[in-house]
């Protein structure tokens, strides 16, 4: 939920300490692993909520607890959920390799977009120091939904 809900690499939230994190303003200070550097991102709201929930139920220095189970629960919720079986009942694999955690900073820049944040505000969330990454790689374009906008703003006439 914490990945989808900020878009952060798997690697970034399982550093998180309590101390990056500044509920009551709603930000996080992270060390960003692809840029080398340290940034600050806006939380959204369900993001605060489930820290808050977390928050309450531990006092660790990590947010997170990292093990090698975790990846396991994810292929088992995955296989649940996505899981094709052969003929004998056995998942097969193939489709399971499809997905990895990194889909959910994915799904969440896409959703950024798709829900209509500029794309300014989309590199903020997703960290890129160019949009021209986020573009390339996280931006489903949705060319119906774009004619869709141009029509509703623009009024072609064909000339006489």
């Amino acid at each position: 939920k914490f990945l989808y809900l900020t878009g952060l690499r798997v690697g970034e939230a399982i550093a998180l300490k309590w101390e990056n994190i500044d509920l009551k303003k709603g930000l996080i200070s992270f060390y960003n692993q692809k840029s080398k550097r340290y940034d600050i991102r806006p939380l959204l709201s369900p993001a605060i909520e489930l820290l808050m929930e977390i928050k309450l139920n531990t006092n660790r220095e990590k947010v997170f607890i990292y093990t090698n189970t975790s990846c396991i629960f994810f292929y088992r919720t995955q296989a649940h959920l996505w899981g094709e079986r052969d003929e004998n009942g056995n998942l097969k694999k193939e489709r399971l390799r499809k997905y990895h955690l990194h889909q959910l900073r994915k799904t969440f820049i896409s959703t950024l977009v798709a829900s209509g944040v500029s794309l300014e505000d989309t590199q903020v969330f997703s960290g890129h120091k160019d949009p021209r990454t986020t573009l390339a790689h996280y931006v489903e374009y949705r060319y119906n939904k774009i004619a869709e906008r141009v029509n509703n703003v623009v009024e072609f006439s064909l000339p006489q």
